[in-house]
């Protein structure tokens, strides 16, 4: 059984910074969450969750990167400003001690920002839709987070809390 995200994403929002107990009402096909001043109901998604998902996250890894997520969300956000809505994109450029965030918009030009690494292995440019990098960032347990990845084209880790990972395709 799983809820939609945005559901879940608006219920974290309206909650946040209330103490208060929160009544959980399963239904059939419905699920109701109930508080002081909201009340809000959502459909139930009767699915298993594919057999294969271990196939997808990354087991080993050669390159990785240690950023804070403060920083690199802040440069994110700035450097997505340019990049099409249909086309959002952002590469990583990644040294030994900088990540350098770049963004190309035909016809408008490209913006391009700095952040703070540490970076070990061999792989140098990856490029990501940075609304989920965002979001996932906005979800970070640890100040300082890493991304780990073997290919630029194949899925990468985030380690965003302990036992948490956010796993990220590229573009």
């Amino acid at each position: 059984t799983m809820l939609p995200t945005r559901t879940v994403n608006q219920l974290l929002a309206a909650l946040r910074g209330h103490r208060e107990t929160l009544r959980i009402c399963p239904l059939s096909t419905q699920i109701g969450f109930i508080a002081e001043g909201l009340t809000v109901f959502t459909r139930v998604i009767q699915a298993k969750f594919p057999e294969k998902y271990a196939a997808i996250i990354p087991n080993e890894t050669h390159n990785s990167c240690r950023f804070r997520a403060d920083e690199m969300a802040q440069k994110l956000r700035l450097v997505a400003n340019m990049s099409l809505q249909e086309l959002r994109a952002v590469e990583f450029r990644l040294s030994s001690n900088t990540a350098t965030l770049v963004s190309v918009s035909p016809g408008q030009g490209t913006a391009t920002a700095e952040v703070p690494i540490t970076f070990d292995g061999v792989v140098d440019r990856l490029k990501y839709n940075p609304d989920y990098l965002i979001e996932a960032f906005k979800r970070a347990e640890f100040e300082e987070i890493e991304l780990c990845f073997e290919q630029a084209n194949t899925p990468a880790k985030f380690h965003l809390g302990e036992g948490f990972l956010y796993v990220v395709m590229p573009i």
